[in-house]
C-alpha cells in the first residue's frame, strides 16, 4: 500500500491508494538521472527499501522510513568505486562496482547534451558482487580480468544484467576500449564493436557457469 518516490536526493513515500504523504528521508549524493542508461538505484523488498548511495546501499525501513542498514559495496583495488546496478533473489542483494561519479546526477541543460540523442553513452561496471541482504557480509564477486592490485575487467553494462532460476546473467565487453574505459561510460557501439559476452554465473557461489561470445548489432 505504500509508493516510494525518488527526488532530488531524497526519497518519499506515500499512500499507494490517495497519495497522502507517510514519510521522507533525506539521502544525501543519491540522486541520478536517466535510469534507461545505467538502470535503477532503488528497490523495495517486503520489509527494506534499498538505495544506492555512491559506494553504500542503504536498506530503509518501509514502514517508518528510517535507515535500518548500512552496506557497502566491495572495493577491489585502491580505486573507489560506487554501488552501480541494484537487484535482490530472495535474501541475495546483487550489485555492481562501477568507477566512482560514473552516473549521471547533474541536473542541468547540459547534462541533456550528454544524455539525449543517438551515440550517447550508457554507465557501464567492473564486477559484479553479491551480499547478504540484511548482514551486509559478502557471498562473493565476479570479474574477468586482473594485473597486480589493478583492475582491468571488461566492461559490464549495468543495464543488461538479470537474475533468475539460480543465475545471474550479464554481458560483458572485453575489447580494448572496455579495457582501457576511464569513466564509467562507453558508447554501445564501442562497447558491441567486438568481444562480447554473454556470462551466467551461479547465484549462490558467483561461479562461471558459462560464457558465449554474443555479436550485437545495436548501435545506440
Amino acid at each position: 500500500g505504500r509508493v516510494f518516490i525518488p527526488g532530488d536526493n531524497l526519497v518519499k513515500t506515500v499512500d499507494a491508494y490517495n497519495g497522502t504523504p507517510l514519510c521522507e528521508l533525506e539521502v544525501p549524493d543519491s540522486r541520478r538521472v536517466a535510469s534507461l542508461k545505467s538502470g535503477g538505484h532503488m528497490l523495495v523488498t517486503n520489509d527494506l527499501l534499498y538505495v544506492g548511495v555512491e559506494g553504500q546501499c542503504w536498506g530503509v525501513d518501509v514502514a517508518t522510513g528510517e535507515r535500518k542498514l548500512t552496506l557497502k559495496a566491495p572495493q577491489l583495488d585502491k580505486d573507489r568505486h560506487d554501488w552501480g546496478y541494484l537487484d535482490c533473489v530472495d535474501n541475495v542483494l546483487i550489485g555492481t562496482g562501477q568507477k566512482a561519479d560514473a552516473s549521471f546526477s547533474e541536473l542541468s541543460k547540459n547534462m541533456v547534451d550528454v544524455i539525449e540523442g543517438d551515440f550517447r553513452p550508457v554507465i557501464v561496471s567492473q564486477y559484479l558482487f553479491a551480499l547478504n541482504r540484511h548482514k551486509g557480509s559478502k557471498l562473493w564477486t565476479y570479474h574477468s580480468l586482473s594485473s597486480g592490485d589493478k583492475l582491468c575487467g571488461g566492461a559490464i553494462m549495468n543495464n543488461a544484467i538479470a537474475a533468475a532460476g539460480g543465475r545471474v546473467y550479464c554481458v560483458e565487453s572485453r575489447n580494448e576500449k572496455a579495457l582501457s574505459n576511464a569513466d564509467g561510460r562507453m558508447r554501445i557501439d564501442d562497447f558491441c564493436a567486438s568481444g562480447a559476452f554473454l556470462v551466467a554465473l551461479d547465484l549462490k557461489s558467483g561461479k562461471k557457469v558459462w560464457d558465449r561470445p554474443v555479436a550485437l548489432p545495436f548501435q545506440h
